[in-house]
């Protein structure tokens, strides 16, 4: 992609080095910036992209962006290759994503995209902008280390589906209420969406079932919430598990292993499944595995107690 088009004026005696970090994704670009020195900045953003960022370091002093400051209730927008200039504040912390507009659309849904573009920041809670920004960092550090593992096609679609689950939280004002008409065509859309999740083992990321069922994650995500009380992120995550743990008992003893299993439905890291494994069922895998006994029953109502991280 172009990179930014912008011109950096230092405005604070400083010889430290900032540090900028990037993973890129078909649809995103997710970057942890470190700014050691007060800046102004002048130019474009790059085009094909609408920016999302997050000023971390906002205990400090406040970043103006574009005319307006930036704090732990307000993140930082701008549409595709619009002129910008912001000024940040030494020893910054940032959090951007840059998604395309159709990746956006898909998720939050047209008329929420637009009130992004129409403006400069966007309102959210502290917690939501701290937690978007947090969740940016995490997925840089751990991508930018292993760029190897984004190879994988399900890696990528995670880290946009993941983003995604982000933003659909810090933007839940923007749209306005959905109508009780809308009711028929979520219980379609969640219908659609099942079926697709039934007829798939291992991975499936919530984006992906929004495709399947032809309506933005937004609006699948009130879906789920209606009927279940949980995210289309969490429902998925408890229904691979149930699904390992249904494979782990079904398993002869010695004829294979957990950390195949986990990986047959899709958990790359055995220590997150066998953590969750206990949480749900309260026993390890390997002692499931070593062992036939009834399968536990657990009720999609319970899985709000679940962290979706």
């Amino acid at each position: 992609m172009k990179p930014w088009n912008v011109e950096i004026e230092q405005i604070a005696p400083n010889s430290a080095r900032g540090s900028v970090a990037a993973v890129f994704t078909p649809s995103v670009l997710i970057y942890e910036e470190h700014w050691p020195w007060q800046a102004r900045v002048r130019g474009s953003n790059p085009p094909g992209y609408i920016v999302v960022g997050a000023h971390l370091g906002w205990r400090r002093s406040p970043l103006t962006w574009c005319g307006g400051a930036l704090g732990p209730q307000t993140l930082a927008t701008a549409a595709p290759s619009s002129e910008i200039e912001f000024t940040v504040p030494e020893a910054s912390h940032h959090a951007v994503a840059l998604v395309t507009q159709q990746f956006l659309e898909q998720g939050l849904g047209r008329q929420a995209v637009d009130s992004i573009l129409a403006g400069w920041e966007l309102k959210t809670s502290r917690r939501r902008g701290v937690e978007l920004g947090l969740h940016i960092v995490r997925a840089v550090r751990r991508y930018h280390r292993r760029p190897e593992d984004l190879t994988r096609p399900l890696e990528a679609w995670s880290i946009e589906s993941d983003l995604m689950d982000a933003l659909i939280q810090c933007t839940q004002t923007l749209a306005s209420p959905l109508e009780p008409t809308d009711r028929p065509r979520r219980a379609r859309a969640l219908a659609a969406a099942l079926d697709y999740a039934d007829h798939r083992q291992g991975r499936v990321t919530a984006r992906e079932l929004a495709l399947s069922a032809g309506v933005s994650q937004r609006t699948l995500e009130h879906a789920f919430r209606e009927r279940f009380g949980v995210t289309p992120g969490v429902f998925l995550r408890l229904k691979r598990l149930n699904g390992a743990h249904r494979e782990l008992l079904a398993s002869e003893p010695g004829a294979t292993t957990v950390s195949k299993i986990a990986s047959n439905w899709g958990f790359s890291h055995q220590g997150r499944f066998s953590a969750l494994h206990r949480q749900v069922f309260e026993e390890l895998p390997f002692r499931t595995l070593r062992r036939s006994r009834p399968l536990s029953l657990h009720s999609l109502g319970d899985t709000f107690t679940l962290r979706a991280g």
